[in-house]
């Protein structure tokens, strides 16, 4: 298994070599903001065409997938929905957390990238909130696999985050290094 930590910018998203991207939206976000907006940008638009045509436009319950760009490394992105910003609690995120992480499985992914969803509406530090996605991301990914060592999974965040964030996607990672070797 390996989990990594990616700043967001334009740079960032054309270096990303993962097979999809796991992107969110709130039903206020009109222009799309965040890594979702970045993606937004680089692909000219086309995430927000697809919100202006009710194709995806946010509710908790959508979960949209579409081709990836051209200009960035990625096959396929998800956009999951996370309904109101002002509803949105930590029992929200993990419940989008989960929506998005069972489409994965359910095309059979085990190398993406995604942001935190929703972080920005949440009232709770950063690493209580990957500590949250670590949780769902056990139930839902790694305790149905065999091989938890084919999941590379890269969180693209603001910079302020990553040092939060690195001690407790290491600790994470290094527990199942140990399952992963027969430690």
């Amino acid at each position: 298994m390996k989990l990594s930590l990616a700043p967001i910018g334009l740079d960032g998203l054309d270096d990303l070599r993962q097979d999809t991207l796991l992107l969110d939206h709130f039903l206020e976000d009109r222009p799309l903001v965040g890594l979702t907006g970045h993606v937004d940008w680089r692909m000219n638009g086309r995430l927000s065409r697809h919100v202006l045509k009710d194709w995806a436009i946010g509710r908790d319950v959508d979960v949209v997938l579409m081709p990836g760009g051209v200009r960035m490394g990625v096959h396929r992105i998800v956009l999951v929905g996370l309904g109101h910003l002002d509803e949105f609690d930590l029992d929200r995120f993990k419940a989008a957390t989960r929506r998005g992480l069972e489409a994965l499985v359910g095309m059979q992914v085990t190398r993406f990238a995604t942001g935190l969803p929703g972080d920005r509406g949440l009232k709770t530090p950063s690493r209580k909130v990957i500590e949250a996605w670590l949780e769902v991301f056990e139930e839902i990914c790694v305790s149905r696999s065999k091989d938890t060592s084919s999941f590379d999974v890269t969180f693209v965040v603001e910079p302020n985050q990553v040092g939060d964030l690195t001690e407790s996607l290491g600790d994470f990672e290094a527990r199942y290094r140990a399952v992963d070797t027969g430690a």
